[in-house]
């Protein structure tokens, strides 16, 4: 409980002041957090965003590889942490990324069993 306390700031902290005195009420100052403040649809929309905002990947550049596999990287961990799972099969968002690797890439995306982790960045 100390550790939340000294955690909480601003009005996060003004809601749940009251019921900080108390360990017993733990689970419930933090569940009462979690269903003010715990929006994973806005992390999540933030996160598909920066992945449409990168560089394509080029393969000349191979920085650019790196940078947008970790960032769908990051962004399928938080989907699954989430629980947002059907994000991860959404067709369209797929479609999306493989159509921001080079042709040739994407050939070898399809020939690998489409979106394989190991032949195509993160999908």
């Amino acid at each position: 409980m100390i550790r939340l306390q000294k955690a909480l700031k601003g009005p996060a902290l003004e809601v749940v002041r009251s019921r900080l005195l108390l360990p017993e009420v733990g689970p419930q100052v933090i569940a009462t957090l979690r269903s003010r403040y715990g929006r994973p649809e806005h992390l999540i929309s933030a996160l598909i965003g920066n992945v449409r905002r990168m560089p394509a990947p080029c393969r000349e550049k191979h920085d650019t590889g790196v940078a947008f596999g970790e960032a769908v990287r990051s962004m399928e961990d938080h989907m699954q942490a989430a629980g947002l799972r059907a994000h991860l099969t959404n067709p369209l968002l797929l479609q999306e990324i493989v159509e921001r690797f080079q042709t040739s890439e994407q050939y070898s995306c399809a020939r690998n069993q489409a979106f394989k982790r190991e032949s195509c960045g993160s999908y």
